[in-house]
C-alpha cells in the first residue's frame, strides 16, 4: 500500500463518522432528507423546500454501505417516511403528500423508493406493481416515466437504469438494459438522460444496476470506464465538485476498477472537501420540467459516504 492509500483509508472512518451525524442533525422529524429546489445551476438563488421521496431514496440507498451504527437508525426513520408516500399497490410520486403541486406516479420515484423498501412491505415482496411496470413500456421495450396518458412521455437513461435496478435483468428488461448499453458507448455527451444535470448521474446509475445484478450491463464496462475516466482532472476531482467525484468515483467501483492510485486520489479528494460540520456542499443532482435544479448538502453527503466507504474496502 503506497503512503497515499494508507492515508487515504485512515481517514476515512472519522469522516464517515462526521458525516453521519450531520446526516442525524440534518434529518427532518419526518424522517425525510431535503432535495430543495433553486432556480439555478449553481444553487444559491430562489431556494424553496419541496418534499419529495426522491432524495431520500438516494440518500437511504447510499447509506446502506456504511455498518456506521447510527445509521440503522437513519436508514429505519427514511424507510418510515418512505413508506408513508407510498399508493397502492406499490408507487410513488415526485412530490410528497402535503405539497400543493402534485404528479403521477411514476417509474423513477417507484424504482428508487422501493428498491430500499424491497423488505419492508407486502406489495414490494410480492411485487404488486411489477406488471404496472411492464405494461408501461413503449413497442421496444424501453420503460417510459409515468404512469398516465396525459403527459408526453420520453423515455429517460436515467429512468431506465433505475427501473433495471428495481426490476433486475429479466426477459421484460432485456430492451432496457440493451438501450442503456447503447447510450454509454454511442449516446451524445450531455444527453444521457433527461433529468440528471450531468452525465455522471447516469453512469452511477447505469452501474449501481449492474453491481446489484443486471450483468447484461457488463457490455458497457468499458465505455463507462472509459468516459468517466476523461473527467478526472489532475487534483483526483471529476467534473469539478463533491457530488460528481462521488458518482464517478462509485461508477468507477461498481464496474470492479482495480485502479488502486485513481481510487485513492479520488477519496483524498473528497477527505480534503468535507466541511467542518461533516457535510459536503450541495450541488445540483437533477432538474424539473421548469429548469428547477434540485439537491442538498445531504444528497451530496450520502454520495460521498457511500464512495469512501467503498474506497476503503477497494483499499484495504
Amino acid at each position: 500500500m503506497t503512503t497515499l492509500e494508507r492515508l487515504s483509508a485512515e481517514g476515512i472512518s472519522p469522516a464517515v463518522d462526521r458525516a453521519i451525524g450531520f446526516l442525524d442533525r440534518a434529518q427532518l422529524p419526518s424522517g425525510e432528507f431535503r432535495a430543495d429546489r433553486y432556480s439555478d445551476r449553481s444553487m444559491t438563488r430562489n431556494a424553496q423546500c419541496k418534499s419529495t421521496p426522491y432524495g431520500t431514496a438516494y440518500v437511504l440507498y447510499s447509506l446502506g454501505f456504511t455498518d456506521n451504527p447510527r445509521s440503522a437508525g437513519l436508514i429505519d426513520r427514511g424507510c418510515r417516511f418512505l413508506l408513508g408516500e407510498m399508493d397502492a399497490p406499490g408507487l410513488w410520486r415526485y412530490f410528497s403528500v402535503g405539497e400543493s403541486e402534485t404528479l403521477p406516479p411514476d417509474l423513477d420515484d417507484t424504482s428508487c423508493a422501493a428498491y430500499v423498501l424491497k423488505d419492508r412491505h407486502d406489495y414490494l415482496i410480492l411485487g404488486l406493481s411489477d406488471r404496472l411496470f411492464l405494461l408501461n413500456r413503449t413497442e421496444d421495450g424501453r420503460f417510459r416515466t409515468f404512469l398516465s396518458t396525459t403527459i408526453d412521455d420520453e423515455v429517460c437513461g436515467l429512468v431506465n437504469a433505475n427501473v433495471v435496478l428495481y426490476l433486475g435483468e429479466t426477459d421484460e428488461t432485456a430492451a432496457a438494459c440493451d438501450y442503456l448499453v447503447s447510450l454509454a458507448r454511442e449516446g451524445e455527451a450531455g444527453k444521457l438522460s433527461l433529468y440528471g444535470v450531468d452525465d455522471l448521474l447516469f453512469f452511477y446509475a447505469l452501474s449501481r444496476a449492474f453491481y446489484h445484478g443486471a450483468r447484461r450491463l457488463g457490455s458497457a464496462r468499458e465505455a463507462t470506464l472509459r468516459r468517466v475516466a476523461a473527467r478526472r482532472h489532475d487534483d483526483g476531482s471529476y467534473g469539478g465538485s463533491a457530488m460528481n467525484t462521488a458518482l464517478a468515483g462509485l461508477s468507477l467501483l461498481n464496474f470492479g476498477t482495480t485502479d488502486r492510485k485513481s481510487i485513492a486520489r479520488t477519496a483524498d479528494f473528497l477527505l480534503a472537501r468535507q466541511q467542518d460540520d461533516g457535510s459536503w456542499p450541495r450541488d445540483a443532482l437533477y432538474v424539473d420540467f421548469d429548469s428547477g435544479f434540485y439537491g442538498s448538502g445531504e444528497i451530496t453527503t450520502a454520495l460521498c459516504i457511500e464512495a469512501l466507504t467503498r474506497s476503503a474496502k477497494a483499499l484495504g
